[in-house]
């Protein structure tokens, strides 16, 4: 097999401790990779700007649920046969997280938010009309984002509960992503069998500044 492109990827602890709200030491368990795409060793960067990028964002997120952060904040959860690269393209800039299967308990917080939604789109209708408001209905995920940050506890119990995450982000990098799991090589088999499915050469490096920037 020819590889004519790559996946450089470091241990991404100190850009996660960035990203999360109150509580980044929590997470010197969980096992943490920044990956980045290169069209070559020293071509561009990101996983938007090539279509073999955007193919691999596709296949890594087969079966996975996207959260992102909308108004005020309050997460948005993204349908699941939605285009997956457009998506986290899209969000990454204001605060995007993906995640595998959930198991039960995940399912219905994710649920609850769901119907949080649509409680608050009644309560819109009713304060036109000058009805009295029920208090909201408890959704925990409602408080995972905070601006373009994500909290630290509420990502804990997302891991808890799924095989992997993802922060996916906008930056020097393109469109680059942390892949997270509290399970050894939940963070980095899901992309290893994407990669190996598409061609694409998995490189290894010591730190982010080992990443070329062209």
């Amino acid at each position: 097999m020819r590889f004519i492109m790559g996946i450089f990827f470091t241990d991404g602890h100190e850009r996660l401790v960035q990203q999360v709200s109150d509580g980044g030491a929590l997470f010197s368990s969980i096992e943490c990779h920044l990956y980045v795409y290169k069209a070559s060793r020293v071509g561009p960067s990101g996983f938007d700007r090539f279509p073999e990028g955007r193919t691999m964002v596709e296949r890594m997120l087969r079966g996975s649920m996207i959260l992102s952060s909308g108004m005020d904040s309050m997460p948005l959860l993204h349908p699941t046969d939605s285009h997956a690269f457009e998506v986290v393209r899209r969000e990454s800039s204001r605060g995007c997280l993906s995640f595998g299967p959930p198991d039960s308990e995940l399912r219905g917080d994710v649920d609850a938010l769901q119907h949080l939604h649509h409680e608050l789109k009644k309560q819109k209708l009713r304060k036109r009309f000058g009805h009295t408001l029920p208090p909201d209905p408890p959704a925990s995920l409602r408080s995972l984002f905070h601006g373009e940050r994500i909290d630290s506890m509420l990502l804990q119990f997302v891991l808890r509960h799924s095989p992997y995450a993802c922060l996916w982000m906008w930056g020097e990098f393109g469109l680059h992503f942390l892949s997270l799991s509290q399970n050894a090589g939940g963070a980095s088999d899901f992309v290893k069998a994407a990669a190996l499915e598409q061609g694409i050469e998995l490189i290894a490096v010591d730190s982010s500044c080992d990443i070329p920037s062209w």
